[in-house]
């Protein structure tokens, strides 16, 4: 019988146990073996994001060890009208609270089956190769100096910057200034 380690990060017990038993289950009905377990060892991670981080978390920063291959990830939201905008690409889903066992089921079923196709090896939001340039603009940006000082320290125009600057964000998938900023401070080693 195939195998399956599903871990659930979630603070809300209740939820984590009736997932767990249901996923056993669904599964199970389904001809493969189901066992929950710590994040380490899974095959397919439920988590729900932690209420003081932005909701579009991404879950290779959550990534951690050796994996000998990446594990599906389903993120738990409270609401389908908080579902965020841009999602980590290694995310193979979202549940809601209020979803029904057998939807629930159903889902992460489909997604296990396809898993091969599904999962990207690097996700392009935290681990997007910028080009020198593009490194240089955002590293700048980062230690809080404007496109105009930015244009002036690298011997370009203001206009090059801002071109860098777009190209960035547009590999990143982010389309504001803010969200730009944010990633900048969560992933200044990436640049």
């Amino acid at each position: 019988m195939e195998r399956v380690n599903i871990a659930i990060v979630d603070q809300n017990q209740f939820f984590k146990l009736g997932l767990g038993l249901a996923l056993q289950e669904g599964f199970l009905q389904n001809g493969v073996k189901a066992k929950i377990t710590g994040e380490e060892r899974a095959n397919i991670i439920f988590r729900a994001p932690d209420k003081r981080v932005s909701i579009n978390f991404c879950h290779t920063q959550l990534l951690q060890g050796n994996f000998s291959s990446i594990p599906l990830y389903f993120s738990i939201l409270e609401h389908k009208t908080i579902f965020p905008k841009i999602h980590c690409n290694l995310e193979a889903g979202s549940i809601t609270r209020k979803d029904g066992v057998a939807a629930i089921v159903d889902k992460v079923m489909v997604c296990y089956r396809k898993k091969n196709s599904l999962v990207s090896s690097y996700c392009p939001r935290c681990r997007t190769q910028l080009t020198f340039s593009e490194g240089k603009v955002c590293r700048l940006i980062h230690l809080g100096y404007s496109q105009n000082q930015t244009a002036m320290l690298l011997g370009i125009s203001p206009k090059t910057v801002s071109i860098h600057k777009r190209s960035a964000m547009r590999k990143l998938n982010i389309d504001n200034n803010i969200e730009f900023l944010r990633w900048l401070k969560m992933h200044s080693d990436s640049c």
